[in-house]
């Protein structure tokens, strides 16, 4: 009875298992403050340029490299704390394994997402595949799946979460200084980098028009649900694990969209406590996907 073989765990290293619950490394992952008009667009993005890019819909994940090579990926979670994803993302994504820069340690953040083309052939085969984002997640949190299956998926990389920085005197050297060059480092290292661009707002009418015109032209290969907005300077912050690089976003919500339906009947059940409730059953209308 006390063979170590009959120990919880024996084996293997408990603080990599798969599917794991594992803290992020660089403080937290979190969310995006929202913005739906110019009224509510910050004041700090409106006097600046700022860099555009696609809001992606999918489910968001943190990737750690030690010296160019990922040893590990974890699921955004609650921000703080993760679950280890890193055989998933491995299969997805193999070339993002191993990446040029040989020195970068630290972490970079990505979705995962499946495109709306390859969606459109896994639903052929998946009666119950209703939107990308949800086919995702499922494939994602799955215990069972196959490698077919994540053949589906792809990591679109959007930022640097965290880097451990090389100490020279007198300042410590960065790969990278602000969010375009740090949106250029990526597109050196990984094939599938959001699309991005820089543009300045002064008023209501330009900004308007230019996140129709995003959408209209960047809401064709992948799920979205609107448009980040970042200012081109970034802050590096140390701490003991290394240095947090903090961004000053907001992300902009287009209008949710409206349809209308048809009743097409009305389905009544019993419940368990001798109540009638009743089911209203509509005619499919597409809603965003």
């Amino acid at each position: 009875p006390n063979s170590p073989l009959l120990d919880i765990g024996h084996g293997y290293d408990i603080n990599l298992t798969v599917g794991q619950k594992i803290e992020h490394r660089y403080g937290t992952v979190g969310s995006l403050p929202k913005c739906h008009d110019w009224k509510e667009y910050p004041k700090n993005l409106k006097e600046n340029r700022v860099c555009a890019t696609l809001k992606l819909d999918g489910l968001s994940c943190a990737m750690y490299y030690r010296d160019g090579i990922m040893y590990q990926a974890l699921t955004r979670g609650d921000g703080t704390i993760g679950i280890d994803i890193t055989d998933k993302i491995h299969k997805i994504v193999p070339d993002y394994i191993t990446i040029s820069d040989k020195e970068f340690t630290g972490a970079v953040r990505g979705e995962i997402l499946m495109s709306l083309d390859k969606f459109e052939e896994y639903a052929k085969t998946h009666e119950d595949a209703k939107n990308p984002r949800n086919t995702t997640a499922g494939l994602i949190n799955a215990k069972e799946y196959t490698d077919e299956d994540l053949s589906y998926l792809t990591v679109v990389v959007y930022t640097v979460i965290g880097i451990q920085t090389l100490n020279t005197y007198p300042m410590p050297l960065y790969p990278f200084s602000d969010y375009v060059s740090m949106h250029e480092w990526l597109t050196q290292n990984f094939s599938n980098v959001v699309k991005m661009e820089t543009k300045a707002y002064y008023t209501d009418n330009d900004f308007i028009s230019d996140m129709n015109s995003f959408r209209d032209s960047w809401y064709n290969k992948y799920p979205a649900d609107g448009i980040v907005l970042t200012l081109n300077d970034i802050s590096f912050v140390s701490k003991d694990v290394g240095t947090y690089i903090k961004y000053d976003a907001s992300a902009f919500k287009f209008k949710a969209e409206s349809s209308e339906t048809v009743i097409t009947g009305i389905e009544w059940n019993l419940s368990k406590t001798k109540y009638l409730i009743p089911v209203i059953q509509v005619a499919p209308v597409q809603l965003s996907g």
